[in-house]
């Protein structure tokens, strides 16, 4: 996915267009393959390994990274 698909979201401006800004944000997420860690349905499992603590955490991040720059 480009970098600049952030850029075709509509820049959220409040209730008039929030439903606009969350479909179109939800199918930015879920083509990164994000949207699961911006729903909460993606967990941390407890006893991770480093590895997979710091995976889960920088896919976190990004999610929150496209939520934020928009």
């Amino acid at each position: 996915m480009a970098s600049n698909d952030v850029k075709c979201v509509d820049k959220l401006s409040g209730a008039e267009n929030w439903p606009t800004w969350k479909f179109q944000m939800k199918h930015i997420l879920l083509a990164r393959g994000l949207f699961k860690y911006a729903d909460g349905s993606k967990t941390l499992q407890q006893g991770a390994n480093e590895g997979a603590t710091a995976d889960f955490l920088e896919k976190c991040q990004k999610a929150l990274t496209a939520i934020v720059m928009r």
